[in-house]
């Protein structure tokens, strides 16, 4: 009996010693990630600030690319096959109208081409520009590193830049504003 009593005793130190140090684990963990520490999201490439140039890359791009740097415009750089880039799809469709030209990039030297071509016929009203190399090796774009990207621009200047089109809506709406007076 005594031997029992031993073992339950040893297991609930052992028990409060694990939840003592899991709940120390847990809160270093939070104060990385509000410190900007461990999990710290990568920043979103284009970034605000950049200058998209298609002369930078050493492919030729489709006309409505060279459309696109030259207005006010939303760009979104998706793949056919990408969760994330349905939802961005479907966030879109139910925004309404959008105050700027949509022009949707699609990879088809990640995805396959005919997939791709009929991905973006689906995005309504939008411009499609099949890009003219895999879109995470186009220095006009900084290399961008996660899809879905949804940019702003401003006659080629990424003027707002996220993942999903809440990111960027207060910017859109600010830029109409701007653009109307």
């Amino acid at each position: 009996m005594s031997v029992l009593a031993a073992v339950a005793v040893l297991l609930a130190i052992l028990l409060v010693i694990d939840l003592s140090l899991t709940a120390g684990i847990v809160m270093k963990l939070r104060t990385l990630s509000t410190a900007g520490g461990l999990v710290a999201k990568p920043a979103v490439q284009p970034p605000v600030g950049h200058i998209v140039d298609l002369r930078v890359d050493a492919v030729n791009w489709p006309a409505p690319a060279y459309e696109m740097i030259s207005s006010d415009c939303i760009v979104a750089l998706v793949f056919s096959h990408c969760a994330g880039c349905r939802r961005l799809h479907h966030e879109i469709d139910t925004f309404g109208s959008l105050p700027f030209p949509l022009y949707v990039i699609g990879d088809p030297f990640t995805d396959d081409p005919q997939d791709v071509d009929r991905y973006l016929a689906t995005w309504q009203g939008a411009i499609a520009v099949p890009a003219p190399a895999p879109l995470f090796t186009l220095k006009s774009l900084a290399q961008p590193n996660e899809m879905p990207t949804i940019l702003l621009l401003r006659k080629g200047l990424v003027v707002a830049s996220g993942h999903n089109l809440r990111e960027i809506s207060d910017d859109i709406f600010r830029l109409n504003d701007r653009v109307a007076h």
